[in-house]
Parts: C-alpha cells; structure tokens; sequence
C-alpha cells in the first residue's frame, strides 16, 4: 500500500454500516487462507529446529510490560486537550512489552553465532550441599560479594541467587545489606562479562532478570565505548535470547517477565544503533511480520515501544539524535502502515488484531493526516471492529486518538460528522438509550467497565476539539443532545476516576458557552437547530448538568469536619490536594452555569436545600454538597440577586440547626454554615446586621466541643475579620459603641473553651482588625483597644514576673517556662497581624522578657557543662529551650511586621535593638552545638533584611558570633544540623544582598570562610539549600562586578576554583533540578573571562610567558574534563570548550548545550534526565498560572474571596 494521495477535500470516508467485517467471507478471507497456508507451511520447519538452531535462524518479536504511553497533549481543562485522568482512563489495562530480534545491516542471524561473552561459564551447583556454592556454604555477603566479582574464576550462578532470595525476601535479618550488595554487584564495571553465564545457567528469575539489569544498564552507559565486536555479539545474544523465548509455546509468567526485561535491553540497542547503523531496521521487521502472526503480534509490540521511546520520551538522548529518530521513523512509516493495513484485511487472529490496533492508537498522534484522513483505516476501525466485543476497546481508543487530532479547515467538517454519527450509530445498537448505565455498570465485568470509561474518553475529546463542527452540521441536533445524554448517564456511575474524566470536559463545555453568550451567543444554522443560540440548544443539558455536579461536589479546603469510612462525623486530619483541585474545577463549572442561568441555578438549590429542612431528602451527604455547591457560587450574582438568595440560604440553614437533634447532627449543620458565610463577605460587608449575627453565632460554636467545630469556627472567624475588618472598627446604626470594644471586653468568655492554638487563631483575627488605619475608623483608638485584648495576657506575665520576683528558681520551673511559651506565642498572632501598631503591647514585657531570656540561657549552659549535652533532652532544658525560640521568634515577628509610623527603623535600631542583640549573639555563640537555637540565625536574617545598611555598623558583631561556629557544625556532614543549614545560607544570602559592604571589608581569613560556605552549600543534596547556595554565588559575583576595589584580587583567588566545584556540581548527577542555576552560573564565569574584565593573570606568568587567561582557562577546563571522564574525546572537549566560551550564544542555546554534553556523559546517558529541563517546566507553569489567574479575573465569581485582595470587595 503507498503512502495515500489526494487531499481531504477530494477523498470522503465511506461508512459502510450495514455490513460487519466477517473474516470468514470475501476477500479477506481469501487473503487470510493464502496467508494460513503459508504459516502451515512455515510452522513445523520452526518447530522441528533443535534450541541453538532456532536461535540462529528465528526473528520474532516479543513485549514488555510497558507503562503506558505518556500524551503528548498539555495540561488539563483547556479546549482539544485531555486531562490527567482522561489520559489515565486512556492507560487503563496492562500490556506486553515489544523486542525485535533483527540484526543491523551486515549481519546474518543465520550465520551469527551465540555470543558467549568475555567470562568465563558458570560452575554448577553441587547436589550434595542442597544448591548451596561448592566449597563455600558459609560464607558472608561481603565475601560472597568480593567472590562473585573476582572474575579469575568461574562465575558462581548459585551463589548469586542465593544473595538475592536473601535481598527479596523482607523477613530475612539480612534482606537490607544482601540488597545494598546486590547494587554494588549490578554497578560493577566488569559485571556483564557474567551476563551469558547467568542467563543460561540460572535457576530463578531473579537471577535472570539480576542479568538482565546489568545489560540493561551496560548497553545506556558503555555502549559506544565498547569494541565494535562486543557489540555485535551483545546484540547478537539478545536477539538469540528473545528470539528463543518469542518461539516458546505456553510461555510461562516468569519467562514473560524475563522476556520484557530483554525486550527493554533490546529497545536500547535500537535506539544506540538505528538508522545510522541499523537502516533497514523498519524494511527488516516488516518483513519478518509477512511469515508468521505470532512473530508479527511480537512485532506490532516493538514499533508501539518504539514509538512511544521515540516521540514521547527521548530525555535520555541528545536533542540531535532523537530529532534524527523520529525524522527515521517518519520517512519510513509508509511500510509500517501498509503492515497495519495486510493484517487488518488478512489476519484472523483476535490477539493480533488488538495489538495493531493498539499500535495504530500510539501511531495516530504523529504519524502523517493522510494515512489518516485519506484512506480507509478509520472507516475500517469503525464498521468493522468497533461492533465486535473482543475488538471495541481498541478500537474505541484508535477513534478516541483521531478524535482528538487537530486539524484546521472545513474541509474536515464533513468528515468528522460522518465519524461521529457512525460511531453514534453503532453504539446506539451496543448500549440501547434506554439501558441504565450506572445501574449495569454496578454489575458490569471489567471489559464492560473499560468500555463506560473508553466511551466517556470519546465523548469528552470529541466534543472537545469537534464540537463546534457538529454545531455547524445540518441535522445533527438530536445525535449531539443523544452523545450528551450519554455522557451525562455516564457520569452518574459510581466511579471517580471516570467523572474527573466527564467533570474536565464540563469544564470547558460550560466556560466555552460562558463565552459565546458574551458574544451574543452563535447562532445555529436553521437546518441544524432549528434556529436559536447555543444556551437554548443545550438549556435541558445544562439543568441536568447542574444536578450532577451538585450532587458530586467535592469538599472544599476550608471544612475541617467529614464523615469517615464508619459513619461517624470527626474532624479532618489530612487535607487531600486531588480533592481540593476537583472542588475548585466544579466550582468553576457551576459559575459559568450560573452566568448562563442564574435563576435556574437558585430555583435548583433552593428546592434541593427545601428538601433538607422538611426532611424528606435529609441526609449529611446531600447537605454537604448542596452547601459546598452554594458556596461555590460566591460572587457570580449581583449583589441584589445574591442578597435574595442568601437570606434564604442561611435562615434555611439557621432554622435547621435547631430542628434537628443530635451533636453529629448539629456539627455537620455548623460546618456548613461556617462555610458558607465564609464564602460571602460581599453579602456581609453590606449586611451588618447580618455579619454580628453570623459573628455571634461563630462565637457559640467556639463553645462546641465536637471536634473541628471550634477549629472551623475560629477559622471563619479570621477569614471573616480579614475581608471585612473594618466594619467592626465603625459605628453602625443603631449601635452605641463599635463592635471591637465589646469583641474586646467578652474576650476571655468568648475563648474560655478553646484550645491554646484555636486562641492564637482567635488574636490573628482581632490583631487583623486592628490592623485597619482606614480613615473612617478615626473613631476607635486602637492602642486603647490593643491593650485590652492583651490585658488577659499581660495579667499571666505579671504573675509570673511577680512570683519570679520573690523565688528565680520559679521562673525556670516547667511550667512556668511553657506558660511563657503560650503568651509569648499569643503575642505573635497579634503582632503578625496587626503589623507596626504592635510596638505598644511589646513595650509591656520588654525588657522583663530580656532578662528571662538571659536566666535560662545562664541556666541551659550551666546544666550542659554539667552533664553534657544530654542535658538539652532533660524536660526542664527542653521547657526553657521552647520559651526561648518562642522569644525570638516574637521579635523575628515583629521586626519583619514594624513599619512606619510606630516602629520605623529609628525605632529599631534605638529601642529594640540594643538590649536584646547582645544577649541573643551571646546565647548563640557560648551554647554549646546541641543548644543553639537556628531562631537566632532567623532573627539576624530578619534585621538585615528589615535594615539593610542602617545595620552595617553591627555586622562585624553579628558574623564573628555566627559565622565561625556554625560553619565547624555544617562542614562536618549533610546530614546534621538541617535547622541551622537552611537559616544559616538564608542569612548569608541576605547580608550579601543587603550588606555587601560589610563583606568586603571582611579580612582575607573570614572571606575565604564566606566562599567556603557557598561553596558547601552548592554541594548540599538538599536542593532548598543547593538552590540558595548557586543564587548566593550569583549575586556574589554581581556585587563583586561592581566593586573594582576587591574584583581582581577575587577573580585572582577564586575563579578558576569557582569554574572547577560549579562543573563538579552540574556533572554528580545527585543535583540536577540545579541545572538552570548551573548553567547560568558557567556562563557568568566564562564570560567574565572571555569580555576580558579579569586584569590579572590567573596563571603563572614565568612559566607560560605567552598565554592569556581566555585561552588558560579554556585549556585548564579541559583538562579537568578529560581527567574525570576519560570517556571523552579531546576534539569533542575543544568543541565543547568552544561553544562554552561562545559570548553571542544565548542563555538557551547554552543550555543546549549543556544538556547534549551532559546526555553524552557516561553518568548521564543511563539515567532519566527530566530534571534538566525543570527551568522549561516552571516557566511554563508559571506563565500558565498568571494566563489562569488573568482568565479567573475575567469572570465574577471565579475569584474566591480569600484570592481577591480587596479590603471592601
């Protein structure tokens, strides 16, 4: 069959739909006998051939299971794409790995002998010790280790599965150290000397497979290093191996299972040698599919792998190769499409018929729209493959692949028409409208229940990309309702991952109707609809649509109070992100839908919420949705319709909480009140009456003690006070007084039953009022107001200053200290939230709090030095430890909050600064290791940052106390210490952004400690403290560019070190999500040689009189290149080096770069190396993020309004 001619607009699909494809009459018949005979004639050859015979002269192909392929297509939700969980549902069901045992050009299996391998063969097991190795029954697994890797004698197959029935057994005491001895064994350089040996003479499947991992990994990382004929005889005994096993009648699940560990071995050598040393790869395995159908069901396996390795994947070559791979496979396709198109006509085989048809789907997203669009394939998949049970899934999924192809111009609205309404046709007779789908899906069987999900796949995609072409159709209005209708039914079944596949598409069906009515709404042609917009065309469609999602609506993050798996209401305890985004994704669904309709979207909750009060629909779970539904909604009315509509809401609700009995009862009611007031501060704001009702009703619930109630409660509470903060700083009429000086004054009534941290969420939500300098609030006085929320707090530190007075040993008492603790950490919710106003609570305890702070650091030390630092784990040490961060972390929080005109940095720096700086380096630097506090590091963090250079003038102080001691703790390992790594590089950070001076006045000793820990940090595997490091290094060298006092003196002492542990870090392989750091870094450092702003010599002039220090740099990287990968060819290193030195190459293009030579590592090219693509990927999530949040912006209501940052809404 050639490649299809003609244009789309000339070629029209013919739907033969009257006749079902029967392999048993007309021509296909005839061709499938020719083709049995010849498989008669051919078979008893094949079968008669002695094992080593076979191997030499079959060619068949086998599969491994392989993971499914990845879509090509974006992210979910947006229009002709599908979502994760269609691609999912698209993925469903397991399926066998290809391999194809066919030589590169040159090479004759016929001739080809079986590759023994460089190793010696095994020795045999002796019967006598069970199995055991010969001469060794006793051994350890280091000794067997070191007795397996000395390749002088035989190979021990047995004793090497006897270490990994040790490693894969997890109840053996020794499984962990037998599974570290079996990496390093698969890890050994020489190791796949032992492949044939293990292979032939192993006894399990571990063994088989063990041997089969360490060819795996040989062929990713020393295939081009090795001798030419090794190569050829790996590849010669692979395809021996698996031709072998392709051949094997009755093939068993371990034989399988080895079989697709071979096939991925195989897959590799093709993707090393094909096209450039293997061109007629594609002729060969066409070929070979022509003699036999098992051996081409093996075949149509490895071109799906193939394609899948090719255009999905391909990380793990350079840009260049897999540009060359899928321009091979393209230019040869035309063969493996006329395969597709002989099997499908001749083949009577089930099996063979799914797997190309399956191999057809993973073709469909690349492969070339004229073997599409132009030729018989879909007309075929669908009349004669779609009918048939065995067939229909795969088929379904080859129409699902076409359907989501996108193709511009009319010419291809007939076409999909007439696909669409075959499809519709033939399912119309598989699943009758009248059946009930979520009831038969309740009892379906697995291919049944693959089918309901394959046909929403359809649905969704079709409709997706092709709706508007249906629209455009004449008498196409009743198949495009009846497809809705399908997809609505199947929605219903009790499936999760198959309604996120529907929910994706509602998405988008309700958004792109948002839009069209905003338009004036597209007008159908008459023949079409009847005349109309696109809202009347789908008017039932949307009602019914609403119901559904309604009745699903997924838990919004803010409750806290579920129903568990026994029926009892408890409180929360994880939060499930899936969850959350399902909410947000149905909420948005639900706006557009109200745009469309508001009144219909009220008539429809109203009646549902009607049906929960008169208790003839009651039930926890329809409440919850029905509620989280209203809360959704937030914002897509005017304010008068949604004035109307939650009066209703929440005097319905306000009158079921008291109808009903019961405390489970009352806290599922609760809960949803919370949530729903939370959801309409807008209401509120313009309501008083209504937020000091709902307020006060917050306040009953914070007297409830089912869980998550008073958690719920203190939570809305301070969404609440956070939107509409200012109304209860006001005088309202028919008020004697603003309603903070009462919140105020009932304060310890109100939080006499919460919880310590419910208390601290309580002072967040008043210290956020307080907040407010607006100038309507001229009225309150707000410090006033600031010292009576605190005055509870205030009254307990007194009483301990008090009584610490007359005894100081009762201020170090455990309890003491954790009372300390709990004020200190009430005083940080106020201070976070009510910001500079703050300073007049803080000036109370002051001073008091200073000196406490010094009697326990006088008191840790003191019990340290007595008994070491064992101490800090003693419950007192521990008690006064807590009370101390929380001090720090008080005045952490206040100076990041301090601001004019309360607490500028005059105030800082002349009130809060000078008593407690001292104290604070103090405690850090004379602690011992295990009782310093990072909170310190923390503090100096926040005042370089808050100061910036007003703070220079105490720097010298601040990193004598620091630097040194905190250095000899970090540098010891990665492992220690994690608190103090990440706020100590956030410091360092910090002062070389906002204090540069005071490093560059450092002397040479402690400079050289700045770099040092840079330095480490880069190395660090923790990637928040390997980024931090990098970014320090970047600013570092911009500070340094404009500072020519220090610039040549630091280019002369450190660069060439700087080029050296920056490359060290970009090829170890352990930090590769750095690459867009690493990168830029080396290009930095390059070019600053290169533009020649380095005066000094780097080099030592007597010695090489005639260089420069662009072509010594150039020469010393080089070097460092060659000598740590000896893999590496000279000239390919001088073009490396040339492309490095390249001033005109972009930061792109030497990303590129980069990539190409890292994938060319020996350490790389084994590997998956998504990770150096992370830039790419946060970029276009980023840019994807802020083009959704303009989106949202767009439309009322798709904002929430804990998004929107507007203190009157």
């Amino acid at each position: 069959v050639a490649s299809p001619r003609g244009s789309a607009s000339r070629v029209l699909l013919r739907w033969t739909s009257a006749r079902v494809f029967s392999p048993g009459t007309g021509v296909g018949a005839a061709v499938s006998c020719r083709l049995g005979r010849g498989l008669a004639a051919v078979g008893p050859r094949i079968r008669c051939l002695a094992p080593g015979a076979a191997r030499r002269r079959g060619r068949g192909l086998a599969l491994r299971q392989a993971g499914a392929r990845r879509s090509r297509r974006s992210a979910a939700g947006r229009p002709g794409e599908r979502s994760e969980a269609q691609r999912s549902a698209a993925r469903r069901g397991a399926r066998a790995s290809p391999s194809l045992p066919l030589p590169r050009q040159g090479c004759s299996l016929g001739r080809a002998a079986p590759w023994q391998g460089p190793g010696p063969r095994t020795r045999r097991a002796d019967p006598s010790t069970g199995g055991s190795p010969s001469g060794a029954p006793n051994m350890s697994l280091e000794e067997a280790a070191a007795r397996l890797v000395d390749f002088s004698q035989p190979f021990d197959t047995p004793l090497l599965e006897q270490i990994l029935s040790v490693a894969f057994n997890p109840r053996d005491p020794n499984s962990r150290v037998a599974n570290h001895v079996v990496i390093q064994l698969q890890q050994h350089e020489n190791m796949w000397q032992a492949v044939t040996t293990i292979i032939e003479n192993g006894t399990t499947l571990a063994s088989k497979v063990f041997a089969a991992q360490v060819l795996h990994q040989t062929i990713q990382s020393k295939w081009k290093a090795m001798p030419a004929e090794h190569r050829q005889g790996v590849k010669t005994y692979v395809i021996n191996a698996i031709t072998a096993l392709c051949q094997t009648e009755n093939i068993s699940a371990d034989q399988r299972t080895f079989l697709n560990k071979m096939n991925l071995v195989l897959v590799d050598i093709v993707k090393k040698e094909w096209p450039e040393d293997w061109p007629d790869f594609i002729p060969q395995i066409v070929e070979l599919s022509r003699q036999n159908e098992a051996i081409c069901e093996n075949n149509m396996h490895i071109l799906r792998l193939l394609s899948e390795e090719v255009f999905d994947f391909g990380m793990d070559q350079t840009t260049q190769k897999n540009k060359v791979l899928k321009e091979a496979f393209k230019g040869q396709f035309a063969q493996v499409f006329e395969l597709c198109n002989f099997i499908m006509e001749a083949s009577q085989v089930p099996s063979l018929l799914v797997m190309t048809l399956k191999t057809l789907g993973a073709f469909l997203t690349w492969m070339d729209s004229r073997y599409i669009f132009e030729s018989q394939l879909v007309p075929r998949i669908v009349n004669t493959y779609l009918v048939q049970p065995t067939f229909r899934n795969a088929a379904l999924e080859c129409i699902t692949e076409v359907s989501g192809l996108k193709v511009e111009g009319v010419e291809y609205d007939a076409i999909f028409q007439g696909l669409y309404n075959a499809v519709m046709q033939q399912l119309m007779v598989m699943l009758p409208p009248e059946v009930n789908i979520p009831e038969a899906f309740e009892t379906a069987g697995d291919d049944d229940e693959l089918f309901v999900r394959n046909l929403s796949l359809f649905f969704t995609t079709f409709f997706t990309h092709h709706l508007a072409r249906l629209e455009r159709g004449s008498g196409m209005r009743e198949l495009i309702l009846r497809g809705f209708t399908y997809l609505l039914s199947i929605s219903e079944v009790d499936d999760e991952e198959i309604f996120k596949i529907c929910q994706d598409y509602y998405h988008h069906f309700s958004e792109s109707l948002y839009r069209s009515s905003l338009q004036g709404g597209i007008r159908m042609p008459s023949g079409a609809t009847r005349g109309g917009s696109r809202r009347d065309l789908y008017r039932d469609i949307m009602q019914r649509l609403q119901t559904v999602v309604i009745g699903r609506m997924a838990k919004p993050e803010e409750v806290l109070i579920v129903e568990d798996e026994d029926g009892s209401i408890v409180r929360e305890k994880t939060k499930d992100t899936a969850v959350i985004a399902q909410y947000q994704q149905q909420s948005e669904t639900l706006v557009f839908l109200t745009h469309l309709d508001y009144e219909r979207t009220q008539d429809i909750m109203l009646d549902k919420l009607a049906k929960q009060v008169d208790c003839s629909e009651w039930s926890w779970h329809a409440l919850n949705t029905l509620c989280w539904a209203i809360g959704s909604i937030s914002g897509a009315m005017n304010e008068e319709e949604e004035k109307r509509f939650l009066v209703t809401v929440i005097k319905d609700l306000l009158s079921l909480c008291e109808i009903k009995r019961g405390k489970d009862n009352k806290a599922v009611i609760a809960s949803n009140i919370m949530y729903v007031v939370g959801q309409y501060p807008r209401f509120l704001n313009a309501h008083w009456k209504f937020l000091k009702t709902v307020v006060n009703k917050l306040f009953e619930f914070m007297h409830e003690k089912h869980p998550g109630v008073q958690d719920m409660a203190c939570d809305t509470f301070l969404k609440i006070a956070q939107k509409c903060k200012r109304k209860f700083l006001q005088l309202q009429t028919g008020e004697t007084r603003p309603y903070i000086e009462a919140l105020a004054e009932d304060l310890p009534v109100t939080i006499c039953d919460l919880e310590p941290h419910q208390v601290n969420t309580f002072y967040e939500a008043v210290g956020t009022v307080l907040s407010d300098r607006g100038s309507r609030t001229t009225g309150v006085n707000r410090p006033e107001v600031l010292a009576q929320v605190c005055a509870p707090l205030n009254r307990q530190f007194m009483e301990i200053r008090a009584q610490g007075a007359q005894n100081p040993n009762f201020l170090c008492d455990v309890l003491t200290a954790e009372a300390l603790q709990r004020i200190y950490r009430s005083n940080a919710s106020i201070c976070s939230a009510a910001g500079s106003i703050y300073i007049y609570q803080l000036s109370n305890f002051y001073m008091d709090s200073i000196n406490v702070f010094g009697l326990y650091t006088e008191r840790i030390n003191a019990e340290v030095a007595a008994s070491g630092e064992i101490a800090v784990r003693h419950t007192q040490c521990k008690a006064l430890r807590n009370a101390r961060r929380e001090f720090i972390r008080l005045i952490t929080t206040f100076i990041n909050a301090s601001g004019e005109p309360e607490s500028g940095p005059g105030v800082l720096l002349e009130i809060v600064l000078p008593p407690m700086l001292g104290p604070v380096l103090e405690c850090y630097s004379k602690s011992a290791p295990a009782a310093r506090d990072s909170e310190v590091l923390l503090l100096c963090t926040s005042l370089v940052d808050k100061l910036a250079a007003h703070i220079t003038g105490e720097m010298p102080k601040i990193i004598a106390a620091i630097f040194e001691g905190t250095l000899d703790l970090l540098t010891k390992n990665f492992e220690d210490h994690p608190d103090l790594r990440v706020r100590f590089y956030k410091f360092l950070r910090a002062v070389n952004k906002n204090c540069f001076g005071a490093l560059a006045a450092l002397p040479d000793s402690q400079a050289k400690l700045v770099i040092d820990a840079i330095l480490w940090a880069m190395k660090h595997t923790d990637r928040n403290i390997s980024e931090m490091g990098l970014e320090t290094l970047q600013e570092l060298l911009s500070n340094v560019r404009t500072a020519p006092q220090m610039s040549q003196a630091f280019y002369q002492g450190y660069l060439l070190l700087l080029v050296q542990e920056v490359l060290a870090v970009l090829t170890d392989r352990l930090h590769k999500s750095d690459f867009r750091l690493h990168a830029a870094l080396l290009r930095q450092l390059f070019h600053i040689v290169e533009l020649g702003q380095v005066q000094v010599p780097l080099f030592d002039t007597a010695a090489n009189p005639n260089m420069d220090n662009s072509k010594y740099v150039r020469e010393h990287t080089a070097a460092l290149l060659l000598r740590a990968f000896p893999n590496l060819r000279p000239p390919q290193v001088q073009q490396f080096m040339a492309g490095l030195f390249d001033i005109n190459k972009s930061q792109e293009a030497f990303k590129n770069l980069l990539r190409d030579f890292l994938v060319e590592l020996t350490e790389f090219s084994a590997e998956d190396n998504q990770e150096l693509y992370t830039e790419e990927r946060e970029l276009q999530k980023q840019q994807a993020a802020e083009a959704d949040r303009q989106r949202r912006l767009a439309v009322p209501g798709l904002m929430k309004p804990g998004e929107v940052d507007d203190d009157d809404l």
